[in-house]
């Protein structure tokens, strides 16, 4: 898959990102799991690639009943492990948004997402999954970036859960 490192992230002053360099923050990489279907590979493809080309977005995560289907962007050397914060975005059914993660007593919770995130966007997908972005500074993501996340979140909830229920029922 394509990877651009070409993103929206110097738009803002007191940007996380020019006060340090990107390789000590993460590694650039792309993680797939490696049971998906061609046709969900290309898709989780082609969504993580808009995102973070065409959002603030530094990584992209994409989980379906605890595993974890993508990881993309700058990568913590750690596996994700969703906490407080992404069962509550699960039980509301709605998306949170952490503008400041400095502000948030729970921001350890996504420190294997990427140490040091200024900002997280959680989204649902239906009842059994989570995208999370995390943003290149504090107060990042706009509505319109939100808009996109919201419609991916949904396309990928619409076409693709029957699949991922099948082949990874609910424990």
């Amino acid at each position: 898959f394509f990877f651009s490192s070409r993103r929206r992230h110097t738009r803002l002053q007191g940007d996380w990102s020019s006060d340090v360099c990107s390789s000590d923050l993460g590694e650039e990489g792309l993680e797939l799991a490696d049971d998906l279907p061609e046709p969900l590979r290309r898709e989780l493809g082609w969504g993580s690639t808009l995102l973070l080309t065409a959002t603030p977005a530094a990584v992209v995560l994409v989980q379906w009943r605890g595993v974890t289907l993508l990881r993309r962007g700058l990568l913590a050397q750690t596996p994700f492990q969703p906490g407080p914060i992404c069962a509550q975005c699960l039980a509301r059914q709605r998306a949170i948004s952490l503008v400041n993660l400095a502000l948030y007593p729970g921001r350890g919770e996504f420190d294997d997402l990427l140490p040091g995130l200024p900002s997280v966007l959680v989204q649902p997908l239906g009842a059994a999954g989570l995208l999370i972005l995390g943003g290149w500074s504090a107060r990042c993501f706009r509505r319109s970036d939100l808009t996109w996340v919201e419609g991916w979140a949904a396309r990928l909830t619409d076409e693709w859960a029957p699949v991922l229920d099948a082949r990874m029922p609910a424990a």
